[in-house]
């Protein structure tokens, strides 16, 4: 895959034994955890996304301490009551499997309308805005990947609204901590651009280590974003999707549509 990618580092195959994507996202997150543990260097700083993989992935961690190391969200939160994740305690999980120190993005991980600027919500917050330069400057990501289908999440949870959702259907394939994306990896205007409270994708191409950890289906076409886009350079999925990814560029390279 390098050859198509040219900043892939490497990726990391997931045997696939089930076709639940419960049991395909559990097991992608042990193998993620490996992942995580043969990358982090002392005294480097973590910064992580969101999402049931990731979840999985910080509960597969071993107490193994890094010393100086510094975890922190990657983006401000959702809401755990219509995600059922709370994305401050995958931080603190991570931390205190690796004995870290931990930082919140204390904010919603998008700002409702009307709310203003999340440039002006971070400079009036020092906390905030210093946990964000943190994340914006980290060693390793690791992140979801969203797709359209999983994006509803933001509208459930009345962050955005489906109109500002909708606008980005015919354009966009899914999202890396609320940026989002098309099939190249370009980052696709938004109403609500400007009220993200996160990182954002030149972080990613920026870092030593980009890591997207996603698998299924609806995942293929932003993942193949992610990937020519150089967002991530180093990919843990499942061989279904990996294949399928492969698939995908391939078509979408000869010039046959598959709208």
């Amino acid at each position: 895959m390098g050859q198509r990618f040219p900043r892939l580092k490497d990726v990391v195959v997931v045997p696939t034994f089930s076709d639940d994507a419960n049991a395909v996202q559990t097991l992608i997150g042990r193998f993620a955890a490996n992942a995580l543990t043969s990358i982090l260097q002392p005294g480097q700083t973590l910064a992580l996304g969101c999402g049931r993989t990731l979840r999985a992935m910080v509960e597969a961690l071993q107490a193994k301490t890094v010393p100086g190391v510094q975890v922190v969200q990657a983006m401000g939160n959702i809401g755990h009551e219509a995600h059922k994740i709370d994305y401050n305690e995958i931080a603190r999980h991570a931390a205190e499997a690796l004995g870290g120190k931990v930082y919140y993005l204390s904010a919603p991980a998008i700002l409702g309308k009307g709310s203003g600027r999340a440039a002006d919500l971070i400079r009036a917050n020092p906390p905030l805005d210093y946990a964000l330069s943190l994340a914006r400057q980290a060693n390793v990501y690791v992140v979801g990947i969203g797709s359209l289908e999983s994006d509803q999440l933001y509208v459930r949870s009345g962050l955005i609204g489906q109109d500002e959702l909708d606008d980005l259907k015919t354009r966009a394939v899914g999202d890396i901590c609320g940026r989002f994306i098309d099939i190249h990896g370009q980052e696709q205007p938004s109403a609500f651009a400007d009220r993200i409270v996160g990182v954002e994708l030149d972080d990613l191409r920026g870092a030593a280590f980009a890591v997207g950890v996603a698998g299924g289906a609806d995942k293929v076409a932003p993942l193949l974003g992610a990937l020519r886009g150089g967002i991530i350079n180093v990919l843990v999925s499942d061989e279904k999707t990996i294949q399928r990814i492969l698939e995908l560029d391939d078509t979408k390279n000869s010039g046959i549509s598959v709208d």
